[in-house]
């Protein structure tokens, strides 16, 4: 064997070795959980993975490449199975955070890549899951910031259609632009301004006078 030929070789078995966590982790996250067992290993190990990919995401220089090992592996299939098959109930907070945090790119051959992962009937499903979540009477603050800047970036500069949708997610999004925590308010107002790309969706955000602080 040439050395040209090891050293493809050996960076193909480099790789597979760097698969091997994030296919453990998707093995971890496509467990079901038992409706009542909010102590189980299986559900604990799940927010263990989620809080690890927001983390992961937030800090990490190379989040566009482990967010290509995710789609690789199938953990965002999974995050869509989970909202499309689970009961409202049994949705945490982690698992909507890591979705968002996973699919928020800037990088359009990226965004392509998630958007082949499931039809529009998968995508409208999860809006409306992900959309029940935030109404939910025991649903605290932190959860309904992270659910509608989740639904900011799904949407991106896509109309809002529904009325009411829009009229809840673009107020809790313009009530965060000045959020005491740095990272609700970034992320704020970068979906404000994907959002106001579409007309509708302007109309709504500029209502009373509103503008996006630069």
């Amino acid at each position: 064997m040439n050395d040209h030929l090891k050293e493809m070789v050996t960076e193909s078995d480099l790789e597979q070795l760097r698969m091997i966590p994030w296919i453990e982790m998707n093995k971890d996250l496509s467990k079901p959980i038992v409706p009542g067992q909010e102590g189980s290993i299986d559900l604990q190990n799940q927010i263990e993975i989620c809080e690890y990919m927001i983390v992961m995401f937030k800090h990490k220089k190379r989040k566009d490449e482990y967010r290509i090992r995710c789609v690789n592996v199938g953990i965002y299939q999974t995050f869509i199975q989970i909202f499309e098959t689970w009961k409202l109930e049994d949705i945490r907070l982690q698992h909507i955070r890591a979705f968002q945090y996973l699919s928020f790119s800037e990088n359009d051959e990226i965004v392509q890549q998630f958007i082949s992962q499931h039809p529009f009937y998968g995508l409208h499903r999860i809006i409306k899951q992900i959309y029940e979540l935030m109404n939910q009477k025991y649903s605290d603050k932190d959860s309904k910031d992270s659910i509608a800047i989740c639904l900011g970036q799904i949407y991106k500069t896509r109309c809002i259609e529904n009325v009411q949708m829009r009229e809840d997610v673009i107020s809790y999004l313009k009530q965060m632009i000045n959020d005491e925590k740095l990272q609700k308010m970034k992320e704020s107002r970068k979906a404000l301004k994907y959002l106001e790309q579409n007309e509708v969706n302007k109309t709504e955000i500029e209502k009373n006078g509103f503008v996006i602080p630069t």
